[in-house]
């Protein structure tokens, strides 16, 4: 289980004297019978300790955030014999008080040096791993709306521009290096989501490259790594290619 720092210190569901704050343990005493047997069947924790009754919470009190959560319950018995329903209604909401990327002038710099170490490239072909579908799709050819995938900003990110020129001759390179059982189909309405135009516009930040967006097809590493060595010969053209 997951335990911040204040739900350590003052939690409803957690018995006083249960659980040991400093050394990340919830007391064996503690546990239902039929919980720690229940918990026998699960893999072991993956933060350091020894067995499930150390080490068996973590902490993220670190983090900038702020957490609103519960759950509420509701039983209703069914007439009068032993039947019964529920419902259960669950609510998180998590702020984080740390500044978006685009406003971290560390990480804006670093891409920016980054950037300004290669040579310019003629096209770039940016893989996002915020765009996932088979089979393979490119975006837009022609400067379209950026994709706002993201949601509980500042209205002044979802006001953002970046209007790259399209590539189409790069997308019809990119589909002649892919085999006959490889297809890589158009999506002539999608722009560029947030993966690619956000370390793009600190890396060019005039917008004056021509970009294509790839989808990835799966998940799978053997055909990922497959992909990228067919697109690998792009760099010999002056394609620069990011994965994001």
């Amino acid at each position: 289980s997951e335990l911040t720092g204040s739900m350590v210190a003052s939690n409803a569901f957690v018995p006083a004297g249960c659980v040991d704050a400093v050394n990340k343990i919830i007391q064996r005493s503690c546990f239902d019978p039929v919980a720690a047997k229940l918990i026998n069947l699960y893999p072991m924790p993956n933060v350091p300790g020894t067995g499930f009754f150390n080490n068996n919470f973590i902490s993220n009190g670190i983090l900038n955030n702020d957490v609103d959560q519960f759950d509420v319950r509701v039983d209703h018995n069914i007439g009068k014999g032993n039947d019964r329903v529920f419902a259960r209604y669950s609510f998180q909401n998590t702020n984080r008080h740390e500044p978006p990327l685009l406003d971290d002038p560390r990480w804006m710099s670093e891409l920016a040096g980054w950037s300004a170490s290669l040579p310019r490239p003629r096209q770039i072909l940016i893989v996002s791993a915020h765009w996932q579908t088979a089979p393979m799709a490119l975006s837009a050819t022609r400067t379209v709306p950026l994709v706002y995938d993201f949601f509980g900003f500042p209205q002044r990110y979802y006001e953002l521009t970046y209007a790259a020129p399209g590539a189409p001759e790069l997308a019809a390179d990119v589909q002649a290096l892919m085999p006959a059982g490889e297809p890589v189909v158009n999506r002539e309405q999608r722009g560029l989501d947030h993966g690619a135009w956000v370390p793009l516009m600190a890396m060019y930040p005039e917008a004056d490259i021509p970009v294509l967006q790839l989808s990835m097809p799966d998940l799978d590493p053997a055909h990922l790594f497959e992909v990228g060595r067919r697109l690998a010969p792009l760099r010999d053209e002056g394609v620069l290619i990011i994965g994001s």
